[in-house]
């Protein structure tokens, strides 16, 4: 009899805003962050574009030949940079935190439906998750948590049971709340 892998659960912090890949990469790079998650939403012409990606290493990553974020100037774009918070997730894979970071990437893009992120958002995550985000500025010392999150759209949690196809979106300062069934 084989063991269910359960519902992944998955806290991310997110840092920021930062206004250009440069100083995400520079954040990234002094924050100490190699893998995780860097998320970017556009700003002015690129209104309504969106972007999640994983990385084993941010700092490197995050450049101008960036198939996505590359040759964006400052200001055209906010980039916010995640780090897993929670204990690694069960695998049979020696990569554990590759998981969490890939299965947070996949449920962010897919729920989310980030524009800039097709392949990620055709089919729903591979397996259940929680996935907790907390916001924190970039720029305070010791990353003082924001009272507010990065977008208005980007929910607090994301749960979703693979087994039954059912989804649910929270935002904890409002009363927004979005389920679902795929």
């Amino acid at each position: 009899m084989a063991f269910s892998r359960g519902t992944a659960p998955i806290v991310i912090n997110w840092h920021g805003p930062l206004s250009s890949v440069k100083l995400a990469s520079q954040a990234a790079k002094d924050g100490e962050v190699e893998e995780g998650l860097y998320l970017a939403i556009g700003k002015r012409d690129l209104r309504g574009q969106h972007y999640v990606g994983a990385s084993i290493d941010i700092p490197q990553r995050l450049n101008e030949g960036h198939h996505v974020l590359g040759g964006l100037g400052e200001d055209q774009l906010e980039i916010w940079i995640g780090v897993v918070a929670s204990p690694k997730i069960w695998t049979t894979s020696k990569a554990q935190h590759s998981t969490a970071v890939h299965l947070a990437e996949h449920a962010t893009a897919y729920f989310l439906e980030l524009t800039e992120n097709q392949k990620l958002t055709k089919t729903p995550p591979d397996r259940s998750v929680i996935l907790l985000n907390r916001w924190y500025h970039a720029d305070k010392p010791d990353y003082k948590r924001r009272p507010d999150r990065g977008h208005k759209d980007w929910p607090d949690v994301i749960e979703f049971d693979k087994e039954s196809g059912c989804y649910q979106l929270a935002w904890f300062d409002d009363t927004r709340h979005i389920e679902g069934k795929i």
